[in-house]
């Protein structure tokens, strides 16, 4: 969310339009709380009075011919402004699906309680920004908002993820330098994986896959740490030795040379309400295997392999045939880098502030 914020004010402000002023308003949490209650409580509860107290506060004072607020998770704040200036972008509505079903995967009991609650708002907001036609698809399916207020504007890639290293490094030399780094044999065939904590990500499904691959095959896995049940299917399968927990990595170039040392990028989400990592892989250059569900088949077009996110010996297949067509895989590169490049911010600035004139009219 921050970096959504933080590409789309930038690209409303590249677009230098005569009559449009903007300002960004953000809200920190509470630190003396931080300090008075100490460990994971004492941060936690500051967070929360950061967002549920003070957040507001500040939303109330904000003056302005239009609010937008960039994440779902803060609609709340409409409450603090006046609803029929308002904009709200949604991003997913994963909890709600899975309270009802829709989905396969643990709700939170705050979860549960709290989404009708977002949702809620949503409905009381004069637009609703949707990142793509599926999120739009399940707000019109599972709340009020009537189709004539949600709007779709994709996300863009930063040009950071480029197919091309930076200028005086070969892509050859700068996956051999990656792959030492990890201890990943030079001659492996290099899978990779973005992921976060949700259980949405499908990690088991990316472990099987391991298991069910040849000896040969690696998997490069940036981001969160596995979940203990996780932890324990690979030491049940017997992978542990062909996978790489290579962590949280913030910074753009490393990150893109990540992408560029896979051979492919596998993703195989049970719900995306966009699918980020797929997009800045192709525009490194890296084909992508992911979910067919949700959102993925928008971002990764003709240019990517969908397969069913529970169909385990499929994922297996499609993989393995591309590892082995290096004829394929080549023209899927290409074709990657070409889908991905419809993703731009500027296009997300700009339609974005197509929405805004909409609702100053």
């Amino acid at each position: 969310m921050k970096r959504y914020a933080q590409e789309l004010t930038q690209s409303l402000l590249n677009l230098n339009l005569p009559g449009w002023e903007y300002e960004s308003l953000t809200c920190h949490h509470v630190e003396l709380i931080a300090k008075l209650i100490p460990g994971t409580l004492g941060i936690q509860t500051a967070e929360r009075l950061g967002r549920l107290v003070r957040y507001p506060l500040v939303a109330r004072k904000a003056q302005g011919d239009l609010f937008h607020i960039l994440d779902h998770s803060h609609a709340h704040l409409i409450n603090s402004l006046a609803a029929q200036k308002t904009i709200v972008t949604c991003h997913d509505i994963i909890p709600l699906l899975a309270s009802r079903g829709k989905i396969d995967i643990p709700v939170t009991p705050n979860a549960r309680r709290a989404f009708p609650r977002i949702v809620e708002r949503l409905e009381r907001a004069r637009a609703v920004i949707a990142i793509s036609e599926s999120t739009k698809g399940n707000l019109l399916e599972h709340t009020r908002v009537p189709e004539e207020r949600i709007h779709v504007v994709y996300y863009g890639v930063n040009p950071n993820f480029t197919p091309t290293p930076p200028v005086g490094i070969s892509r050859a030399d700068e996956r051999s330098a990656l792959l030492e780094h990890y201890k990943i044999p030079l001659d492996a065939k290099v899978l990779m994986h973005v992921g976060t904590t949700g259980r949405y990500k499908n990690n088991s499904a990316l472990v099987k896959l391991l298991k069910a691959l040849d000896k040969d095959v690696w998997l490069l896995r940036v981001g969160a740490p596995f979940y203990d049940d996780e932890e324990a299917l690979v030491d049940s399968l017997g992978v542990r030795g062909r996978l790489v927990q290579a962590g949280k990595i913030y910074d753009d170039l490393r990150l893109a040379a990540h992408y560029r040392a896979a051979d492919l990028f596998v993703f195989p989400s049970i719900w995306e309400g966009f699918g980020w990592p797929p997009l800045e892989a192709m525009a490194c250059g890296t084909p992508a295997v992911t979910s067919n569900v949700a959102s993925l088949p928008e971002v990764v077009g003709d240019a990517g392999v969908t397969v069913g996110p529970h169909e385990h010996a499929a994922l297996a297949e499609a993989v393995r045939s591309l590892l082995q067509d290096p004829v394929r895989l080549k023209a899927l590169r290409q074709r990657s880098v070409e889908q991905a490049a419809r993703f731009t911010w500027k296009r997300c600035g700009s339609q974005t502030r197509t929405v805004y004139e909409k609702i100053a009219r």
